[in-house]
């Protein structure tokens, strides 16, 4: 079993009037996983029991009873947590979750209730389950995706590329045609344009020829 204590991450007071404290935990996928109850208990406190809560906040936040346990009772279940669970003795307080899978990720809670006149205590721990064959293949499939999607929008620019380009060329051929057949094209009599040169006003007519081109 490989599990790793990675860090304590908060102690602060909780509206319901408990000291709280949160702990992170990974476990791999398949083994046998211990939240330790990351309440700390006041010496010189008696308390009740202990209790552990499955917490959901999305999309708002709810706790799930996942089991209890008095001082002078065995362990019970809460009506609707399905799967196997149960402290690791009977005088601990730390949580036991056999062969855990993705499912299990999440945020629990350890909470020790006290009597009245002193202040209750709870710990939430983090538990992440790594390694499970389903997230390997999930990963796989969105790198899959990732790459398909990739190759179908290179593919659009290149045709968009293409397709922008093929229509500039037409333009450019149809701007050119009807110049250079207008260049290209024999002369006629009729397209001759009659030049003269007029004699100087008042000088009398004008001593030149008329000139066809």
């Amino acid at each position: 079993m490989m599990l790793y204590l990675l860090v304590l991450l908060v102690n602060c007071a909780s509206g319901d009037d408990a000291v709280s404290t949160v702990l992170e935990i990974q476990s791999l996928c398949g083994e046998d996983s211990v939240l330790k109850c990351a309440a700390t208990p006041k010496q010189g406190v008696q308390y009740r029991g202990v209790r552990w809560y499955r917490i959901s906040e999305e999309p708002q936040y709810e706790q799930t009873g996942v089991l209890l346990k008095t001082n002078n009772s065995t362990v019970q279940m809460f009506h609707g947590f399905e799967r196997p669970a149960n402290l690791i003795s009977n005088n601990s307080l730390d949580l036991l979750l056999s062969n855990v899978t993705a499912q299990d990720s999440g945020k629990y809670k350890c909470f020790l209730p006290a009597h009245p006149g002193e202040m209750n205590v709870e710990g939430n721990v983090l538990l992440r389950v790594s390694g499970c064959p389903g997230e390997a293949a999930h990963n796989e499939f969105l790198y899959e995706m990732i790459v398909c999607v990739s190759l179908i929008l290179a593919l659009v620019i290149c045709f968009l590329c293409w397709f922008y380009l093929k229509n500039i060329s037409i333009l450019r051929s149809k701007r050119k045609g009807p110049m250079d057949q207008t260049l290209k094209a024999p002369l006629q009599k009729k397209n001759l344009k009659l030049i003269f040169t007029p004699g100087l006003s008042g000088l009398g007519p004008s001593s030149y020829d008329h000139v066809f081109v």
